[in-house]
């Protein structure tokens, strides 16, 4: 995960402004949106998944470990 975001601020420093704020090219998934907003898409994205993974493991008679407490 830190290998990705790390990745990921490195390219967004490369962009411009307007750069980010061009649309997405048209499509099913936030066609026409500025580049911007998928960096909010990424993280409530990413959200969801740890959740996921928090309610199957607890399913499973894990107690994941609260990720935010530290």
């Amino acid at each position: 995960m830190a290998k990705s975001v790390d990745a990921a601020a490195a390219t967004l420093e490369t962009k411009t402004q307007a750069e980010m704020m061009a649309p997405i090219a048209e499509g099913p998934v936030m066609g026409g949106e500025p580049r911007a907003a998928i960096i909010a898409a990424i993280a409530e994205h990413t959200a969801h998944h740890r959740g996921s993974l928090a309610v199957y493991g607890r399913m499973l008679g894990y107690a994941p470990p609260m990720p935010y407490s530290d």
